[in-house]
């Protein structure tokens, strides 16, 4: 009875080792194979792994840090490769926790996975990786000096005639070709390599508040005294007043900001009428003498306008009319 019993544990300790061990290899070849395909993606790194098998079939939930977000055709090329590891039919789901790596300003340290040892900065990391986080990283110190653009992204594209960094910016306008030109040169010198060409694609961001377009973002949510809030919508008034004396020029938003012994007002402006520079600092020195101070305006046409049966007006002054005709309706309890 003895010798029984203890063969039958024998048998079942053996048979939890050996699944044990069959585990933690399955384990260990899920993780290298998803690591080693997630080595080309910049700034990405795996830190978490679930897998189950059921019906000969290995399903894997995989927690990724990214930059982005892991497209299907990526997560297609790994959930193949684990299955020519594993030799079996494998399904892979990728939960991506978005992150951005960030150096100090000149560094070009890099992030890796964590090894064994616990360090995780290395510069044994793919060339093409290296180009594109330093990449980043440059365009990160020369726009940390540029509030008003958002770097959203950073991609690599090789062309015949070189490598062509790929920025996504968020901005309020387009930029020109002169401040790509300039960052250009920024990149070429970090990268050390002057064939480097860089395109920016720019995603135009409209910043609205409770008075209407952003122009000057500090103007509206920099610390006042109420004393200078007064003053400075003294000023965009009374710049808004001289300008709305001109027909067919509908005034939309003005931004006056205090700048040393001045006044700097940007102004958007829709419709068909465009005054002349003499207008326009007509409009200044009366302004500046309402004001007591020195006024520069900056105006910025736009070319919409709305027509209607009731007459010319802006769009926004139109969607401003419609919504109260909405809410006339809404009281009266109309459709």
């Amino acid at each position: 009875m003895a010798l029984a019993g203890f063969f039958l544990v024998a048998v079942l300790l053996t048979h939890t080792l050996v699944r044990i061990v069959t585990e933690r290899y399955l384990n260990s070849d899920i993780r290298e194979t998803i690591a080693a395909e997630l080595s080309e993606v910049p700034s990405t790194s795996l830190v978490d792994l679930l897998q189950k098998q059921y019906e000969d079939k290995v399903y894997v939930l995989a927690t990724v840090r990214a930059p982005n977000i892991i497209p299907p055709d990526k997560v297609m090329v790994i959930q193949e490769a684990l299955t020519r590891r594993l030799e079996r039919p494998s399904e892979l789901i990728v939960r991506a926790i978005l992150a951005k790596d960030v150096s100090a300003t000149g560094s070009t340290s890099q992030v890796t996975a964590q090894n064994l040892d616990g360090f995780f900065i290395s510069s044994k990391i793919s060339p093409c990786v290296m180009r594109i986080q330093l990449a980043e990283q440059a365009l990160r110190e020369v726009l940390m000096h540029r509030p008003d653009i958002i770097l959203s992204e950073v991609n690599l594209v090789q062309f015949p005639r070189g490598p062509v960094v790929v920025a996504t910016l968020q901005t309020s306008r387009p930029l020109i070709p002169e401040e790509v030109q300039e960052i250009e040169k920024k990149l070429q010198e970090r990268l050390h390599d002057p064939k480097v060409r860089l395109l920016t694609r720019c995603m135009s961001t409209v910043d609205v508040d409770d008075r209407g377009r952003i122009l000057y973002a500090w103007a509206h949510f920099g610390s006042q005294s109420p004393e200078d809030a007064a003053l400075q919508e003294r000023v965009q008034k009374a710049v808004a007043a001289e300008l709305k004396q001109f027909p067919g020029l509908f005034v939309t938003n003005v931004d006056a900001l205090s700048e040393g012994d001045h006044w700097n007002v940007r102004v958007e402006a829709a419709g068909i009428k465009i005054i002349s520079p003499r207008d326009l600092i007509q409009v200044e020195k009366s302004v500046s003498r309402q004001v007591n101070r020195d006024t520069r305006i900056y105006l910025w046409f736009r070319s919409e306008a709305m027509l209607t049966r009731d007459g010319l007006s802006s769009v926004e002054s139109f969607t401003s009319n419609q919504l109260k005709e909405r809410k006339e309706q809404e009281k009266l309890g109309q459709p």
